[in-house]
């Protein structure tokens, strides 16, 4: 026991003991090295952050969410989106807690919402635009979602955003979902856009991105051609 106290004995090395002990998930122990005298550690950030990355809601909740601050509850979602193991049940236990008129970005200005997207995680993207309607309007790096999306060239992830929202297809700056598509020469993800752009081919029309647009059908058929 001296032993283990001295190995825990400086807030630093006790510290250091208890980011194991979170990145484990070992609850148990984490609060069994907290107990171990001064000096407190519980409550640093860094724990928290490491928490939503690697541990359960259980540990999450121990280390106390409320007094995260606004950055590292942006980091939270963020890290979150990281679980694979417990990352859905983290983000639905304390979403509740954040503004829902709150926009909460990283220092790299992008949204958990874009992570989730860019990762396949769909199921944290319903939960991100319940409880925050208005993500569907978020932009990371001039993109509107489903242009993010296909630039990613995650077909899923742009099948749920262009339900949600097809005007998102006609682009912007010049740029529509198709010419992205077809500068990543992804050929699943313009024969999708081509077939679900037929109802929206009067909005295409109304812009001078239509003549790129024809460009990439002649692309697609040229491919197609190839195929067989």
């Amino acid at each position: 026991m001296k032993q283990g106290v001295t190995l825990v004995g400086s807030k630093e090395e006790k510290l250091a003991f208890m980011q194991l002990c979170v990145k484990e998930d070992s609850l148990l122990l984490a609060k069994f090295v907290e107990g171990m005298g001064q000096p407190t550690v519980q409550f640093d950030e860094s724990l928290l952050l490491l928490a939503f990355e690697f541990a359960s809601v259980e540990m999450c909740q121990w280390l106390n969410f409320k007094t995260a601050t606004k950055m590292t509850m942006a980091e939270f979602l963020h890290r979150a989106v990281l679980n694979e193991a417990h990352g859905l049940e983290i983000i639905q236990h304390f979403i509740g807690q954040l503004d829902q008129q709150e926009v909460y970005k990283d220092l790299r200005e992008e949204h958990a919402l874009h992570l989730a997207l860019k990762s396949g995680k769909l199921d944290i993207v319903k939960v991100l635009l319940e409880h925050n309607k208005s993500l569907i309007h978020e932009k990371c790096g001039g993109h509107n979602l489903l242009l993010f999306c296909v630039s990613a060239n995650q077909l899923e992830s742009a099948k749920f955003v262009f339900e949600l929202d097809k005007s998102q297809a006609s682009g912007e700056n010049g740029k529509t979902a198709l010419n992205i598509a077809r500068n990543n020469f992804n050929e699943k993800m313009c024969r999708w856009l081509l077939r679900e752009l037929i109802d929206l081919k009067a909005m295409l029309q109304t812009t001078d991105t239509y003549a790129a647009d024809e460009s990439i059908l002649l692309y697609v058929e040229k491919l197609s051609c190839e195929d067989e």
